[in-house]
């Protein structure tokens, strides 16, 4: 029961850290598309819309992305599916987070509401150019390997 536990609070650690990483990244990649580069402004707005845009994201990856993602994994035995997994996650969480960006635009910056589908449809195809390299290649093997040194390191002191 209690590695049951202990697996499941992994799981968890695993979505937040990987979600944050991404996130931090993919927001400033935003701002700094929708502010034309990168400017003194560009961090301080950044920053402003990073909480919501995180929280938004990790709901996005628990209730949306991570099931819809386990079901694909599921469906057959792949080849490396360590690399399927975050693949799956950006074609689940780049159209969600795509249209979160919409809905910002129109709420915050004043969008014209009939402007949202090519909105939408822009951020779909810019965010997917940068998110699905951005998580096969560099976050998820960072993420991975910091779990993996966290369980080396436990392990050391175990044994200590």
């Amino acid at each position: 029961m209690w590695d049951t536990i202990k697996s499941a609070i992994k799981k968890q650690e695993f979505t937040i850290i990987m979600c944050f990483c991404m996130v931090s990244v993919m927001n400033l990649y935003n701002t700094i598309c929708n502010m034309g580069g990168f400017t003194a402004a560009t961090l301080p707005a950044a920053a402003q819309t990073f909480v919501i845009c995180y929280v938004v994201a990790l709901c996005g990856d628990i209730f949306i992305a991570g099931p819809g993602s386990n079901r694909l994994l599921a469906q057959r035995e792949w080849k490396h599916p360590l690399i399927m997994k975050p693949v799956f996650m950006v074609c689940h969480m780049v159209p969600y987070m795509s249209l979160y960006g919409m809905c910002y635009s129109i709420i915050a910056h004043g969008a014209p509401v009939s402007s949202g589908l090519s909105i939408w449809v822009t951020n779909l195809g810019r965010n997917v150019i940068m998110a699905m390299p951005l998580s096969v290649l560099i976050v998820s093997p960072f993420v991975r390997r910091l779990f993996a040194w966290k369980g080396a390191r436990a392990a050391r002191t175990a044994r200590a």
